[in-house]
């Protein structure tokens, strides 16, 4: 008697075959777990004290930290250490563009956690673009998978 395949086997099979061969996937599952991460030291600091600038700068620094190893390894498969400092700019401009418009929000009566939730897809987007254009370039980036 022949058995069928596993459905939940073949459908995690098929889950690893597109987070393999798609970055932009790959991109997406990382930018979840970065998110999570940033916007929960984002919140914590901000529920402590009240003061979203401060929540802010915590989160982008430890976050940035988190992201250069999940996205330098996971997404563009680039574990140079050597591009921390590009990144590091990267974030720094995503810094300065995330506390305009935090503070924009903030000026119409919007709460800084309600904020910087309507503000992180944005964020998210503007991330990927920069690094893959300014960090993570190169002939891994030219020979690798770009999709």
């Amino acid at each position: 008697m022949s058995m069928a395949p596993c459905p939940k086997a073949s459908m995690l099979s098929g889950l690893r075959t597109i987070f393999s061969r798609y970055r932009f996937v790959r991109f997406l599952v990382v930018g979840v777990l970065n998110t999570i991460f940033g916007y929960t030291i984002f919140f914590l600091v901000w529920h402590m004290t009240a003061q979203s600038m401060l929540s802010l700068a915590v989160s982008t620094i430890l976050g940035v930290l988190f992201n250069f190893f999940s996205s330098s390894g996971i997404v563009f498969d680039n574990r140079d250490p050597a591009k921390i400092w590009r990144f590091v700019c990267v974030y720094a401009l995503i810094f300065g563009v995330n506390a305009a418009a935090l503070k924009l929000f903030e000026r119409f009566g919007l709460s800084a956690s309600i904020a910087q939730v309507i503000l992180l897809p944005f964020i998210v987007v503007l991330s990927y673009a920069l690094n893959r254009n300014i960090v993570f370039t190169g002939r891994q980036m030219e020979a690798g998978n770009t999709k």
